[in-house]
This record gives structure tokens, sequence and C-alpha cells, in this order.
């Protein structure tokens, strides 16, 4: 069986899984509404039945539109799963209460609705977490993957091989490379780029990429054309990516697409909305969270000496120095010998609370009122200090970027597992990711992603 016939059966099953559950769902949802509250008796199944047919028609679509049968690349986390799972299921919800508001050839139940939406979410979540765990495996033993081909053999070209082998999850293997200049991988060249289809069609080739370090306009239309004629899907990893990183928009003059940096989505009203939520809930945060302020106050006091709360600098929104507040959890001697460093899994700086304190980021609490000041965002790149934002800027690309927004109790870099002493270049291009797609959707994701990470992430020292 080829590599196409394999995702096309995967998505079979996935698709097969999706119309179980729903209709098990559906009819657990009779089950618990008519076996426990039924004054009247309980009605006929046969309608349900018959309405079982038209709800999974819905159900599959809204989740074909909304992308959930697509290609996965890459491993989705486990509220990814469950956050697209809901957010189909609603559509589907919401079409199926609009249309049946209008039937009424029977009585039924919308309770069974709402009851057979919530276990479909819970259902179906959980059946993709566990289909996409499996792919994941057949991917890395090269079961379903794409086989393509890198047009190029410079840093470019050994850059996106890297990357892909990194991460087998994406569902990619690289045959080999094509380039007129053999450059530093002569043992994996399969020919020069005049040879590109009739070595697509040999080696059974489904996307080229193609990654040519210095291409002239010539040579990148003469790529392109061979893959058109060759009928190769192609995608193009651009050299501007050293110069622009963003996200790009296109627009057009007379019909010729032309591209420039699309706008930070973080402006006007978009910042007073996000401003307003985040008063809102840390107020609200403050308020429940004080009688635990109270609590780990005192257990602070009496298990070590020095204060309860321990404030140090953080460089936030443009640039503008604040002092950030934290409970203290290490000594309060803690940097008098190693000077400014990050803390490791087996620090030996830490307290006792203060480890447990870390361990579930209690210790950010009061982090709470910084929000509210307007220093700190609930969602948004953690601040980082000074000694290090100096160190960081000269050599990570776009890393002072980050402070085009107010920095976050979490963020997308914090969710996605770089929290704590992690990879600062993999974190800085999280936090890019998110100041270029904010939106209050994407900071909700953000805020359910953030109890599962926190509670469970290893990096919580």
């Amino acid at each position: 069986m080829d590599s196409k016939a394999e995702r096309r059966l995967f998505t079979l099953v996935l698709v097969a899984a999706d119309l179980v559950l729903v209709n098990l769902s559906f009819l657990l949802a009779y089950w618990i509404r008519f076996s426990f509250a039924a004054p009247r008796g309980i009605p006929s199944i046969t309608p349900y039945l018959y309405g079982l047919i038209p709800a999974s028609a819905v159900f599959l679509l809204a989740f074909r539109n909304l992308g959930l049968y697509r290609p996965r690349r890459g491993r989705p986390g486990i509220t990814d799963e469950f956050y697209s799972t809901m957010i189909a299921s609603s559509l589907a919800l919401l079409i199926l209460l609009a249309t049946t508001f209008f039937y009424r050839s029977f009585e039924y139940s919308r309770f069974v609705l709402m009851l057979g939406w919530g276990i479909s979410v819970i259902f179906i979540g959980s059946s993709r977490v566990l289909l996409g765990r499996f792919e994941e495996r057949m991917k890395a033993r090269g079961i379903g993957t794409t086989p393509v081909l890198i047009v190029g053999t410079g840093a470019i070209a050994r850059m996106i091989e890297e990357r892909i082998h990194n991460h087998p999850g994406l569902g990619y293997h690289v045959i080999g490379f094509l380039d007129d200049d053999s450059g530093r991988v002569r043992n994996r060249v399969l020919g020069r780029i005049e040879n590109l289809a009739p070595v697509c069609r040999e080696r059974g080739v489904e996307m080229a990429i193609i990654a040519l370090s210095t291409p002239t306009h010539d040579k990148l239309t003469d790529v392109v054309n061979r893959c058109l004629n060759g009928k190769v899907p192609f995608r193009v990893v651009s050299n501007l990516f050293e110069i622009v990183s963003g996200p790009l928009s296109v627009e057009e003059i007379d019909g010729v697409p032309v591209f420039g940096l699309k706008e930070e989505p973080l402006q006007g009203w978009n910042s007073f909305a996000k401003r307003l939520v985040d008063v809102s809930v840390s107020f609200i945060g403050l308020v429940i969270a004080s009688p635990i302020f109270v609590f780990i106050g005192l257990l602070i006091k009496s298990t070590s000496p020095g204060p309860v709360f321990f404030t140090q600098e953080r460089v936030g929104l443009g640039g503008r120095v604040f002092r950030m507040c934290k409970f203290r959890s290490m000594r309060v001697d803690a940097e008098a010998e190693t000077g400014p460093v990050w803390t490791k899994g087996d620090d030996v700086r830490r307290t006792r609370v203060g480890y447990w304190l870390r361990r579930f980021s209690f210790d950010e609490l009061p982090q709470f009122w910084c929000v509210l000041k307007g220093d700190m965002s609930l969602i948004g790149p953690r601040p980082e200090r000074p000694v290090f934002v100096e160190r960081f800027k000269q050599s990570v690309p776009r890393y002072i970027e980050r402070h085009k927004v107010r920095p976050g109790l979490t963020g997308w870099a914090q969710v996605n597992g770089f929290r704590g002493n992690t990879a600062i270049d993999e974190r800085t291009g999280c936090d890019l990711y998110y100041i270029d797609n904010w939106s209050l959707f994407f900071d909700l994701k953000i805020f359910v992603k953030t109890f599962f990470e926190f509670v469970f992430h290893k990096h919580a020292y």
C-alpha cells in the first residue's frame, strides 16, 4: 500500500470513528434523559433513530469544513484536540437547533441534543487523542508519510531536512536532493534540477520543496515550471525568511500579487478588549485567591527566614522595566554566589515550601496585581530580566519584538512545553507567533491549555 492510500485509510478510520461516536453519544443522551426523569413515560426511540441520520451528516460536514479531516502535520496537544472538537461539535449543534426549531412533526427533547453534544465532545476528543498518538507512531515508522524531494543543497535546504528529521510527526520523509551544485550533501544528490520530473516519477515523490539559497528569478521560474509540467506539488522556502520571518499579507496591484508584513492584530479595539479582560479577570482572581494568599504567606514565614513576597526587575511593554512580584520560593541570598541564573530542576536554592509553590505555579499568583496595574497581561510572552534581555537580543533574531505587547502570566510558549530552562530560540518563536496571530479565542485556548501544562509539565521547577 502506498503512502497516499495509507493516509486515505487513516482518514476513513477517523471518519468512521466520529460517525460511530456521534451516534453513540446521542443514544446515550437519550438513555440518560429518559431513564432517570420521564414523568410521562419513555417516548418511542424510533423518531430519534431517524433523527440520527441528518445529525450524523451535519456533524461530519461541520468536522470536514473546519479542517478536522485534513492531513495533520505535527502532534496536536490534548487540549488542541478537545478544543477543535468542541468548536466543530458546537457548530453542528447550532445547525441542528436552528433546523429543528421549525420541525414540529414529533415532540423531541432539546436536552437530549445538548447532552449528546457534551458527550460527543468527550468521546470524539478522547478518540482523536488516541488515534493521533497512533498515527504519530505510524509516521515515525515511515507509514503514511509524504515522500519529499528537496531542490537545493545549501544552508536553507539542510535546515529543512534537519527539521523534518527532528519532527517525524510532521509526516514527511526526505527522498534526497536535486541541485546543479552538490553542496554538502553530495552522497544524497539524485541528479541535476533538469532531472526533476523523471526523478519524482521513479522515486514516487509526492512533493518538491524548493529551498534554493540564492535563486535568481529565472532559476526559480525554471524549477517551478518543471514542477508544474511534471504535475509535482511543490512548496517554496524563500530565503527572505532570513530577513522577514513574520506572517505575510497578499494584496493585488491591478492583478499583480504583492507581499508585505501583516498588520499586528493587537491594536485599537482589540487592545482595549484584551485589557478589559485582563482587568476583570485579575480583579476577580485577587478576590477569590485572597484566602490562599494568607495561607501561603503563613507557610513561607513559618518555614524559612525572609519576606513573604519577592520582587524582581523585568522588562515589559516597549522595553520598560517594572518590578514583578511573586511569592518567595528561594533563600534570601539565592544569587549571592552565582549571580543571575535560571532555575534548574535540582536547584538547591529553593525552600521546602518553595519547591511545591514552583511545582504548581502558586508562586505566580501575586502577578494578578501586576496585571491589574497594567504592567502585565494574563496572556503574553513571559517577562525576562534585563540582564537576559540584553544577552538574548544580541543572539536571537527578532527577540526584541516580544516587547510589542505586555508580558503575560502564561503564554503560547509555556503551554507548548517551553517553560523554565528551555531553548530560548524556540520560546521566542512561540512568542512571536502569538503576537502575529493574536485573538481573544487564541487567548482562551491558551488559558485552557495552561491548566494542563502547569499541573503536569516536567519543567515546572
